[in-house]
């Protein structure tokens, strides 16, 4: 029997290198053990996302040049058929939207790699959570949020004006939204953006063992 497809799962990921990306966390721990965080967690999140259980999987690189050869974690986590392809805009929210409008019709979400916590029943709640609203945010523990997704394709400059990395920008975003949406939220998760939240990656880490 056929597996009813909820809808897609987007997963929003720079290819890893050393002294790129995850400057924060760079700057408290060092570049190569930033690098070395990083690539463990996004094993994690590739694991969960290529299970597809009622979702099909895409995945937005950065830089865009990577798409035809990614490398690895990304050829050895059983996702060598998902679909690929780059990331494209000047800034993070014409990314966003775009790769938002690069995938089938239907309900459709958008995650970051770096996710502590990040399993398959909550990617499945977010997805159901689609069906109801217009706008569907994952709540981060910072006052950003860790996931995006929506009902029908979102206009190119929907993230227009949005401020990242700020204590309101989830609030902001959600402001931004038309009135007459319904906005839904699911699970508060953190991503690891600070020294601070790796021991948070670790404790979760061994529990699953």
């Amino acid at each position: 029997m056929t597996r009813a497809v909820l809808g897609t799962v987007i997963l929003f990921a720079r290819v890893p290198k050393l002294g790129r990306g995850k400057r924060r966390l760079a700057a408290g721990i060092g570049d190569l053990r930033a690098l070395q965080v990083y690539r463990k967690i996004l094993r994690n999140t590739l694991r969960t996302v290529s299970l597809e259980l009622g979702w099909r999987t895409f995945v937005a690189l950065e830089p865009a040049i990577s798409t035809s050869r990614p490398g690895e974690p990304f050829l050895r986590s059983g996702m060598q058929t998902s679909v690929r392809f780059g990331q494209q805009g000047r800034d993070l929210g014409r990314k966003m939207a775009h790769a938002l409008r690069n995938t089938p019709p239907g309900p459709c979400i958008l995650i970051g790699a770096d996710i502590i916590g990040l399993d398959h029943t909550v990617l499945r709640r977010a997805l159901m959570a689609c069906r109801r609203s217009e706008m569907v945010f994952g709540p981060a523990v910072d006052g950003g949020f860790w996931l995006i997704g929506c009902k029908r394709k979102p206009s190119p400059r929907c993230f227009d004006g949005i401020v990242w990395s700020q204590s309101n920008t989830l609030s902001n975003t959600v402001e931004k939204m038309p009135k007459a949406w319904r906005i839904a939220f699911v699970d508060q998760l953190r991503d690891i953006d600070e020294a601070s939240d790796i021991q948070e990656f670790y404790q979760i880490e061994r529990r699953l063992k």
